[in-house]
């Protein structure tokens, strides 16, 4: 059942795409092991043929889904976002729009504010200092996608509990009227990173 699922979505998302159907497609599984004998690059689904990524590396990503690129990122810079990301645990900046997810089990608890109390913040668009993170040639936990991208209806996928999760907050906390959809939000939040904005 599940699989039929996956099939009908990845047909609908190739459709959006202008690719093959997904029956001249071959799928291969991130989260199981998969012989990287098998591969040949005609056979990559996840990365494209360039000359930024070794064949092993590209290997390693279509059987797990990621790449730990050491050194990527300068001490110097980490440094930078590790200091900001502790003056908004203390409270001391406080960027427009920022959420801050704090560790449920001691939220409430009688420790002073800090980063031990948080998990996660996100929405950072607006400071200076973290959003430059997204600038930097590999960034994590950043959802890039190209100026010439459209936006896709997510009405009946996986997505859609998301859109209604985004679109109540955005009510919640900003008086948005119901009017108010998923492609809206993302074209007020998206942020230009490189090149020129076009669609997005």
């Amino acid at each position: 059942m599940e699989q039929l699922r996956a099939a009908a979505r990845l047909q609908i998302v190739l459709g959006h795409l202008g690719r093959p159907s997904a029956g001249a497609v071959v799928a291969h599984p991130t989260s199981g092991t998969i012989s990287s004998a098998s591969f040949h690059p005609q056979q990559f689904q996840y990365t494209l043929d360039n000359n930024v990524l070794t064949l092993e590396q590209r290997k390693f990503y279509e059987e797990n889904g990621f790449l730990v690129i050491k050194n990527l990122v300068p001490d110097a810079d980490i440094q930078r976002f590790r200091n900001e990301f502790e003056k908004i645990c203390r409270k001391e900046v406080k960027p427009l729009g920022l959420t801050v997810m704090r560790d449920v089990t001691i939220s409430k608890s009688e420790y002073a504010p800090s980063e031990k109390m948080i998990t996660k913040v996100q929405d950072f668009q607006e400071d200076k200092e973290l959003f430059r993170y997204c600038t930097l040639p590999e960034a994590i936990s950043c959802h890039f996608a190209s100026a010439d991208c459209h936006y896709i209806d997510v009405k009946g996928t996986s997505q859609e509990n998301i859109e209604k999760e985004v679109v109540g907050i955005a009510h919640k906390f900003f008086g948005a009227e119901n009017s108010v959809n998923l492609k809206d939000i993302w074209m007020f939040r998206a942020r230009l990173v490189k090149g020129e904005r076009t669609n997005l």
